[in-house]
């Protein structure tokens, strides 16, 4: 008999109901009104490609399994246990058209070539990835409360780089997290969640691109999106690649785990890991439709705080001379962040500080810097001159730093909430600034009392060398104002934009009347003027 002849006597025979245990066929097959059933550990072997044709079914019963090398075509009305299995074999693609049929386990082992949807994939046993990729196109894998997932490789996972989505159903909340195997076809970029709440469903897919609206420059080139539906929050732990998704420019330690939740980015439970290439977070639900986009960038924090520059203090408020003389630079004097104004956006600013926020969770990390203003009643703003400051990487919980280039730094005693920040007033509280109660630190406070219940920044470092000395040898910051001074001692200098200027109205004085820049620095010392006063 030739193989034509062949072909069709099977495709006769099949064309009828068929039971059996056990069949290899070694063509393409096609059944027109008629049923297949694989019973019990019945195997069903195609080397080819199967269509179940119009009005003819495929059940496979529990422990029954089939294996098909090519495409796999299974008509609506067609029955798939949960125990029944699939496996795809061979070499090229399969493309499998399930048209709504609850297929059970599915195991893809294939030599080359990947599986392809067609149209959605519903499942409710186990999706085993061996070798080759599950590719989603427009279409989505729908997991069912039952359904599980192994762990996918590069060479095979669940390629979810276009629109569709793979979707996990849970009847609770998981115990543990759920790993879905996606990427991109070429790189394995898995995402762990973990949502809470009492049932529902969480669908991602991922992109091998940057997601809009990133800010600063390190972030990953990967992200994923994910709809969740019925729970209250979710956490995400997300697996890139180093060599695809970290650019050559990147700090890749400053890149923690992002959620846009279609208006702004949030950090909570930020976390970066550069040794498993891991970034982490976790958000609440947003409103319908509940979709995100989870990646890694930047952090973005902001805080709340306020002080005194007691050099400035005049009276229940600062001066702001260096505005009113026009000796305020454009350009921030701290090269940590030279950030540079257009103009000035209102005359209330005092000058300008240095926020330095390092991280309680890993202190080896680099500090973040933000340069800001801070106005005459001790508000520390972003450039804008009254919004709180805006600050790309600042860690989820960072120790803050308020640094200004003639005063002794001070430091907050708690680590900040830079996404939730409360407020804190240096002002009226020293027990929030930072003591360090070891020699030399000892012998003063963090802050100076400018009066009772009022503090401030200790003023006269003129030298930057963390360290205020009137007659301590060297060229201390007495020294300092006298050699811009010249020597003239009683006339000041002219109006500009000096270290020396302890006062910040904008001169340099030594010996001329008032509180002039050689008496702030006396005021700090105290009458013994040859003990320095140390920032803490």
């Amino acid at each position: 008999m030739d193989i034509r002849k062949e072909k069709h006597m099977k495709k006769l025979l099949l064309s009828f109901l068929l039971v059996f245990s056990w069949m290899m066929i070694k063509a393409q097959v096609l059944t027109n009104n008629g049923t297949i059933t694989i019973v019990g550990s019945g195997s069903l072997i195609v080397e080819g490609g199967m269509t179940n044709g119009s009005g003819s079914a495929l059940n496979i019963q529990s422990g029954g399994s089939m294996t098909v090398s090519g495409d796999l075509t299974i008509q609506s009305g067609s029955t798939v246990d949960q125990n029944g299995l699939i496996t795809f074999n061979g070499s090229g693609n399969s493309n499998v058209t399930s048209n709504g049929v609850d297929l059970g386990n599915v195991t893809i082992n294939k030599t080359s070539g990947d599986v392809v949807l067609v149209d959605d994939m519903s499942m409710d046993g186990a999706l085993t990835l061996t070798s080759g990729d599950l590719v989603l196109g427009a279409n989505d894998l729908l997991m069912a409360t039952t359904a599980t997932s192994s762990m996918g490789t590069a060479s095979s996972h669940v390629n979810a780089s276009s629109t569709g989505r793979m979707t996990k159903s849970f009847s609770s909340a998981p115990v543990s997290a759920f790993t879905f195997p996606v990427g991109d076809g070429t790189f394995y970029t898995p995402l762990a969640s973990t949502p809470t709440g009492s049932s529902g469903s969480v669908a991602v897919a991922v992109e091998n691109a940057a997601p809009a609206n990133v800010v600063g420059t390190n972030f990953l080139t990967r992200n994923w999106k994910v709809n969740t539906q019925g729970f209250t929050s979710n956490a995400l732990l997300g697996t890139y690649n180093n060599a695809d998704d970290v650019g050559v420019s990147v700090n890749e330690s400053l890149i923690k785990g992002a959620v846009y939740n279609g208006s702004a980015w949030t950090f909570n439970n930020s976390t970066g890991n550069t040794t498993t290439d891991q970034v982490g977070a976790s958000y609440t639900m947003p409103p319908s439709p509940n979709d995100i986009v989870f990646s890694g960038l930047n952090t973005i924090g902001t805080v709340n705080l306020k002080a005194w520059l007691a050099g400035a203090y005049n009276g229940g408020t600062m001066r702001t001379n260096l505005i009113a003389h026009s000796s305020f630079p454009l350009m921030s004097p701290y090269s940590q962040d030279p950030a540079t104004i257009t103009s000035i956006p209102n005359n209330n600013i005092t000058d300008w500080v240095l926020l330095e926020l390092t991280n309680q969770s890993n202190s080896s990390d680099p500090s973040i810097f933000k340069s800001a203003f801070i106005l005459n009643d001790g508000s520390i703003v972003d450039l804008d001159g009254s919004s709180l400051p805006s600050i790309i990487g600042a860690y989820a919980n960072s120790f803050v730093r308020i640094a200004h280039r003639n005063h002794l730094s001070v430091r907050t005693m708690t680590a900040v909430n830079t996404q939730s920040p409360q407020p804190i007033d240096l002002r009226s509280n020293l027990s929030d600034a930072y003591f360090n109660n070891t020699a030399p630190f000892n012998g003063n406070q963090a802050m100076r009392q400018i009066s009772t219940g009022v503090y401030g920044l200790w003023a006269g470092n003129t030298n930057g060398d963390a360290i205020v000395q009137y007659n301590t040898g060297g060229i201390n910051d007495r020294v300092k104002i006298l050699q811009k001074v010249g020597v003239t001692t009683t006339i000041p200098t002219g109006l500009d934009y000096h270290i020396e200027d302890t006062n910040l109205d904008g001169f340099v004085q030594y010996n001329t009347g008032g509180v002039n820049d050689r008496v702030v620095v006396l005021q700090t010392v105290g009458t013994t003027t040859t003990v320095p006063i140390y920032q803490h």
